[in-house]
Parts: C-alpha cells; structure tokens; sequence
C-alpha cells in the first residue's frame, strides 16, 4: 500500500463489477501525483445510485461522497445530492492524501486502486468532523412529569405559603379589628406623617411624646407613622399608648 499527494484531475460517472458479477453505479475520480515515471491511472470509485431518471444519479446524505465533500468543498448542499451528477465535477483540483495499491482487473490494463481517500486540508465545520461525518445535534431536554413524591412535595409547599399568607392577613384583621373597638379608626388608620410632629391646634393642647399631642378641647389622640414602622407595629404602638394613665384626660 503507498500513500501520496494526489490532485484530482477528472471525475466521470461509470460502472464497477462486484463480486458474483453484480454492476453497481460509481462515480470515478482519477488522481494524479505528478510522478513521470508512472504512468498508470490512480482511481478512486464512490459508490452511489442511479435514479429514475438515467441520468442523474444521488447519494445518501452519509454517504462516503457526501462526507468527502463536506470535507473537501466545505459546504452540506443536502437538497443536491439527489442529483450528486451536479457535483462531482467539483473535485476536480482539489488534493487528496490517498491510500493505493496496484490492481489487476479481470479485463483491461492494471491501475492503482485507492483504498482510503482524504482531504488534504479538510473544511473545519462544527456541523462535521475532519472527515466530513456529520455530528449528531443534542436533542432539547424537555422537562419530566412529576412523580409523586415530587407532587405532594410540591402541594405541601403550596399549601404551607397559603396558610402563611392567610395567617399574615388575619393578624392584621385582628389589629385594625382592635383599634376599631377603642374608637381610634378616624385619627389614625388614615397614615400619614405630620409636617411638624410639635405643632398643637390650640394652646390647651399637650404634647405628649415626640411623635403625638393630647387635643384637650377633642379628648382625641393625634398619632403620626414612625419612619420605617410597620402598619401592625404602628397599631400595636398606639393601642399600647392608648392605655397608659398619663395619656388620659382627666
């Protein structure tokens, strides 16, 4: 077996006798490698099929055309190799490393025969390998049914934000609820803070803290939000307020 350079210098359709005499469709490329002193042919077949149509010819898209030619051309044209007669003329000067061996047909003058053919500088493509194989694309994951411990799981957690959830409004229920029964919702479930937490509306007025006043003419508790407090810490605060001797009127 030699290997050597060869360059393409002719591609044609024929025909190529197999054991038990069966004839198969082929398409020939005939090297060269420029070595005066041989004047034999160097022949490569590909094998492919005719189609309905005599003549044309295709071949599959893993074929061992097809990945010569991804290799060497650097292109997939997939639709065309159902009519691969359109494209094996493009071979012709390109360079090949090819594997061959003298062989004696049963008719006919002797020729090398290559066993193993390549680029020789193979179109990188991430579709294809080097030698024109094509790679297999990952399929999407698509994502499995739940099985069922992973479905109570998943309710058990449900379940416990929606208690939580309701725990959270019902204490707030609880305390608006309180301050209601104290006769305090018209002073302070509207939220805003004061302009001036020192200002009194007339001079009977007490301040009591820094942040509420005694109007002695209403009897009403005038309290303002604390900046960062919380609507139940807000109530929480007054209604403790509420029952501490030295807020009240006498």
């Amino acid at each position: 077996m030699v290997t050597k350079l060869c360059e393409c210098i002719d591609v044609r359709a024929g025909e190529s006798k197999l054991k038990g005499g069966i004839i198969k469709p082929v398409f020939i490329l005939e090297l060269g490698n420029n070595d005066p002193d041989n004047e034999r042919k160097i022949i490569k077949y590909l094998q492919c099929n005719r189609t309905t149509n005599d003549s044309n010819y295709k071949v599959p898209i893993d074929s061992d055309f097809a990945k010569l030619y991804r290799s060497t051309i650097g292109e997939n044209p997939r639709k065309r190799f159902s009519k691969a007669a359109q494209l094996m003329s493009h071979f012709v000067g390109y360079w090949f490393i090819a594997e061959f061996d003298l062989y004696q047909p049963p008719t006919g003058e002797p020729f090398f025969k290559v066993a193993c053919i390549k680029a020789e500088s193979p179109a990188k493509n991430d579709a294809w390998t080097l030698n024109g194989t094509l790679k297999k694309t990952s399929k999407k994951r698509t994502s499995l049914p739940l099985n069922a411990g992973d479905k109570q799981a998943k309710d058990r957690r449900l379940t416990g934000e929606k208690e939580a959830k309701n725990k959270r409004l019902v204490g707030d229920n609880e305390s608006l609820q309180a301050s209601n029964s104290l006769g305090l919702e018209l002073d302070f479930l509207h939220i805003k803070r004061l302009p001036n937490q020192d200002y009194t509306t007339n001079t009977q007025d007490h301040v009591l803290g820094g942040d509420r006043f005694l109007n002695q003419t209403c009897n009403v508790f005038y309290y303002s939000r604390l900046e960062n407090e919380t609507t139940s810490d807000y109530l929480d605060r007054v209604i403790d307020d509420s029952f501490k001797p030295e807020t009240w009127v006498n």
